[in-house]
């Protein structure tokens, strides 16, 4: 076991530890309360992009930009 996986491991961070139903649910109230202008851990502006490729229709999609020094969803 490598450093990295060491340390997931110890920080209970492995994907096999996560609840990403939790994880998603509380992220996703976060960027709406940042949307809002309510108080969160999140402060965001709206922000519109183009899409490549086909979308469902009626299907939800994230985008998330996390690049440099911001981080955009």
């Amino acid at each position: 076991m490598n450093k990295t996986q060491q340390f997931l491991k110890a920080h209970k961070l492995q994907s096999s530890e996560l609840d990403m139903k939790s994880i998603t649910d509380d992220f996703i109230s976060e960027m709406r309360n940042g949307l809002e202008g309510k108080a969160g851990s999140l402060q965001m502006i709206p922000t519109y992009l183009g899409a490549e490729g086909k979308i469902k229709p009626n299907e939800p999609v994230v985008a998330i930009d996390a690049g440099g020094t911001n981080f955009r969803a």
